[in-house]
C-alpha cells in the first residue's frame, strides 16, 4: 500500500475514533440562514464589554438610569409628569434580563453576545406619579436600562 494511501486511511480512522467527523448537526449554530458553519465562516462573538450604557432618543428627558449592571438593581422612584415612558434595555450575555416597572409592566428580554447591539425601546403608560424600575439578570450578564419620559403631544 503506498505511503499516501496509508496516511489517508490512518487520518480517517483517527477522526472517526475521536469524534472529529462532520455530522451535519448544526443545531444552535445555523440560525436558519441555510449555511452550515465552518471554522472559517462562523463569526466569533464580539468581546465582552467592560461597560454597557443605553442611548435614548433625542427629546426624551431621562428620569432613571442603571448602567453596567450585573445581577439585580433598582432605581430610586422618579416623578413623571406625562404618565408615558420609554424603557431602553441592553443586555450582553447568553441569558435573559427581566425589567419590572413597578405597578405598570414587566419586560423580559433575551441577552445577546453582540456588544454592538443597541437594545430595545419599549413604551408604556405609567401607573401613578412615579417610576421605579428593577432589573434582574444573571450575574454573568452585563446590562443597562434607561427610562425616559415621553413628552406630551
Amino acid at each position: 500500500m503506498p505511503f499516501e494511501l496509508r496516511a489517508a486511511v490512518l487520518v480517517g480512522i483517527i477522526a472517526s475514533v475521536s469524534g472529529c467527523a462532520a455530522t451535519g448537526d448544526t443545531a444552535g449554530h445555523d440560525r436558519g440562514h441555510g449555511v452550515t458553519p465552518t471554522a472559517s465562516t462562523t463569526p466569533a462573538p464580539s468581546s465582552a464589554p467592560s461597560e454597557l450604557t443605553v442611548t435614548p432618543a433625542p427629546g426624551e428627558p431621562r428620569i432613571a438610569t442603571l448602567s453596567s449592571t450585573r445581577g439585580s438593581a433598582s432605581t430610586e422612584p422618579a416623578p413623571t409628569r406625562t404618565g408615558r415612558a420609554a424603557v431602553y434595555i441592553r443586555c450582553y450575555g447568553d441569558d435573559i434580563i427581566t425589567v419590572e416597572i413597578e405597578n405598570s409592566a414587566t419586560i423580559t428580554q433575551r441577552c445577546l453576545l453582540d456588544a454592538g447591539d443597541p437594545g430595545t425601546r419599549n413604551t408604556l403608560d405609567i401607573v401613578g406619579e412615579e417610576v421605579r424600575v428593577t432589573g434582574t439578570g444573571d450575574v454573568d450578564n452585563l446590562w443597562a436600562i434607561a427610562v425616559t419620559e415621553i413628552p406630551a403631544d
